[in-house]
């Protein structure tokens, strides 16, 4: 086996370790808890 196959290979095994890590971190986050308030206009507020 020659060295460009060899890098060639590195490069895809080191790839798909990475998929495999990143797919695994993402599946491991929660959403994001954010809480809206809304202000609704009347009479006592000014427009």
């Amino acid at each position: 086996m020659g060295w460009v196959a060899r890098i060639v290979l590195g490069l895809l095994g080191l790839t798909v370790v990475g998929l495999l890590v990143a797919g695994y971190y993402g599946s491991t986050l929660e959403p994001p808890h954010r809480s809206y308030e809304e202000t609704i206009a009347n009479d006592r507020f000014p427009t």
